[in-house]
């Protein structure tokens, strides 16, 4: 399933960009914040990913936890991309991914249906439906992120943001 490049266009590559510290070459978006120190004020890039992966992979958790999901946005000169080879190397994690996502929302299915469409080989017709599923979450947890995210101008702000981030998502 995620053998080929995963890419997202429009709104959701701009968030994914600016949150994140590894564009793969592509135009990073902006999201500088002001320290002030003493009465100088400096203008510093903060970023809350080290890679697009990072992003793309917590947006995923963070859609299917919060049930967003959102459509593929239509505007298709801007884009954001990871590639197979950066893919395959976090497919266990990408995996176990799709299986929460397969055994919580999917409850449609009966149980062992559920576990055996997550623990079993995906039919390769299905592969493009379940990944852009997938993928549905991942927009709307991109929505999410910038919600939390968007109106910081400070390096306090994005402090206080983060922890609350955090706090909420964390695993006890």
């Amino acid at each position: 399933m995620f053998s080929n490049p995963i890419r997202i266009y429009g709104n959701y590559s701009r968030i994914a960009k600016k949150y994140s510290k590894d564009n793969s070459n592509e135009k990073q978006e902006p999201f500088n914040l002001i320290d002030v120190e003493g009465k100088k004020t400096i203008e510093r890039k903060i970023f809350v990913f080290d890679t697009l992966l990072e992003c793309f992979m917590t947006s995923m958790m963070i859609g299917i936890i919060e049930d967003k999901k959102e459509p593929e946005d239509s505007d298709k000169t801007i884009y954001a991309t990871v590639f197979a080879d950066i893919l395959g190397k976090k497919r266990p994690t990408l995996e176990r991914i799709y299986q929460h996502m397969v055994l919580t929302k999917y409850i449609d299915l009966e149980i062992d249906e559920r576990v055996k469409k997550a623990f079993g080989i995906v039919k390769e017709e299905d592969k493009k439906e379940e990944l852009e599923n997938l993928k549905s979450y991942m927009r709307g947890g991109l929505l999410i992120i910038d919600d939390y995210f968007k109106d910081c101008k400070t390096i306090e702000d994005f402090c206080t943001k983060i922890i609350d981030f955090k706090n909420k998502y964390e695993i006890e």
